[in-house]
């Protein structure tokens, strides 16, 4: 046929010169059909692309904003996805005979079963100690201690998941200690109730204890029209119950402002715009009640308010 003796007559190398010129010719063509990307905000203008490509990044952007707009989630969370998978797909395998559970493996359950019901057992009855024993209040530190003074007592509802848990699991153990094998899904079922639990029962008193106050204060402030800055301690809470966003700092001088022929320099520690006196005196700085203030900070700022652990700032110059 023609193709086949087209490809015998030519040479390797002439060959390989047209394919570069080919790959060229498609690279060019591309070049000029995208004229834009903007990949911060998953938005791509191209000649012809443009449509496929950003109904296909969409559904992506819209699930990424429901999920960081209703939990902060933490790195560790991620995990549950796969091992819940790998937990499930386990308990698959003892139910269809492929794999059977081992008696060795009855001493790490219950060592760890042990650690988790002393946790759930601990905090709900240590929050219920008012005032706690001298002997452990001693050994707490400052932070701590401001986080346990003016705490709210909690609901008997906070008992459920160690109450839950340690009879479950006391009755799963009795089982294996009489000959009596439980299915495995037992375990895996007994797991899944008590974190759901939890979830409604422990995490809220536990989240208003450590950040409360802390939460509501930021609310009622950013409604007020004033900035808020975290000093010496990392928190979301200023992002997502503040709700800043770009707008906010837009009017704002940084402590050191930046060089206009460096916009983006080096940074070893978050930028900081309270102590410039150029800004707006409506800037207020929380920090852990362990912070000392210096010179200069303490003869520009006063304490507004303490929030347990936290301290509210204000500036000197503002009146409350």
């Amino acid at each position: 046929s023609a193709p086949a003796l087209s490809s015998r007559c030519i040479h390797p190398s002439v060959n390989r010169s047209i394919d570069r010129l080919i790959n060229q010719s498609i690279d060019q063509s591309i070049n000029q059909s995208i004229h834009q990307a903007w990949i911060g905000g998953l938005e791509i203008e191209a000649h012809g692309l443009a449509d496929p490509i950003h109904q296909s990044i969409h559904p992506i952007n819209q699930s990424n904003a429901i999920i960081t707009t209703t939990k902060i989630i933490h790195y560790s969370s991620l995990c549950w996805w796969p091992l819940t998978y790998f937990g499930a797909y386990q308990v698959y395998l003892i139910h269809t005979n492929r794999w059977h559970f081992p008696k060795w493996l009855i001493l790490p359950l219950t060592l760890s079963a042990l650690g988790i019901a002393l946790v759930l057992w601990i905090l709900p009855i240590t929050a219920h100690m008012d005032p706690l024993p001298e002997w452990i209040w001693n050994k707490l530190d400052v932070f701590t201690k401001g986080l346990l003074e003016n705490r709210t007592s909690w609901s008997w509802t906070s008992l459920l998941p160690a109450a839950l848990f340690t009879f479950w699991f006391f009755a799963w153990w009795i089982l294996h200690l009489i000959g009596r094998r439980p299915h495995a899904g037992f375990l895996f079922l007994i797991s899944g109730l008590v974190a759901l639990i939890s979830h409604i029962t422990l995490l809220p008193p536990i989240g208003n204890l450590l950040q409360g106050k802390l939460t509501q204060t930021i609310k009622n402030e950013t409604k007020n029209g004033v900035f808020l800055e975290a000093w010496h301690f990392k928190t979301y809470s200023l992002y997502f119950h503040g709700e800043f966003t770009a707008k906010d700092f837009e009017q704002l001088i940084p402590e050191f402002p930046i060089e206009v022929n460096n916009p983006y320099p080096k940074q070893s520690a978050r930028r900081s715009h309270a102590m410039n006196a150029n800004n707006t005196d409506l800037i207020k700085v929380i920090t852990k009640n362990t912070f000392t203030p210096d010179y200069e900070f303490d003869r520009k700022f006063t304490i507004d308010k303490k929030l347990g652990g936290y301290i509210l700032w204000r500036k000197r110059s503002v009146q409350p």
